[in-house]
């Protein structure tokens, strides 16, 4: 989903000017707020519980694990940033648009060499060392809990947001 997310984020970001229409700017609102919320909610919190048990069968990565957590820390920084330029933009400040060029592309290419990094590194150390018992484990502490808003379990609710953003009228608002 993320590595779907992204390159929407890059093209919308791309595109920007300060003639950009409310539903560019909403589209890409709303796919900074999805990771946002989503990473924070679901992936980053599985990944860190990942990390803290693969350290234990491999020392070494502890460094490559600290620096993937405190890159998750930083994502939400900048993705506060851009909300926060995007409701500049809207008030007025033509510059916010320059700002958001400049954190979008910065984000998406940073997230795009940090889940490289994960799969690369991380991911293939697991598969390796991890027994069917670290998984189950891992997978009893991932919280799938209903939403109580929406009826929906965490996952489903972020997946229909994902839904949305794949369904949104593309002709007009995306470029």
């Amino acid at each position: 989903v993320i590595q779907t997310v992204l390159p929407l984020i890059r093209m919308q970001v791309n595109a920007l000017t300060v003639d950009s229409d409310d539903g560019q700017i909403e589209f890409l609102r709303k796919a900074i707020n999805y990771m946002n919320t989503y990473p924070s909610v679901i992936h980053h919190p599985a990944e860190e519980l990942i990390f803290a048990r693969l350290i234990q069968y491999s020392p070494e990565l502890l460094p490559l694990c600290d620096d993937l957590i405190g890159q998750h820390q930083l994502f939400k920084s900048i993705e506060t940033s851009i909300m926060n330029d995007i409701d500049a933009f809207k008030s007025g400040d033509t510059d916010a648009i320059t700002r958001i060029k400049a954190n979008g592309i910065d984000y998406c290419e940073s997230h795009i060499l940090h889940v490289d990094s994960e799969e690369e590194s991380i991911l293939p150390v697991a598969l390796d060392r991890f027994t069917e018992d670290d998984w189950m484990e891992l997978k009893k502490h991932v919280d799938l809990e209903i939403d109580p808003l929406t009826n929906l379990t965490v996952f489903n609710h972020y997946e229909s947001v994902y839904d949305f953003l794949m369904d949104f009228d593309l002709s007009s608002k995306i470029h």
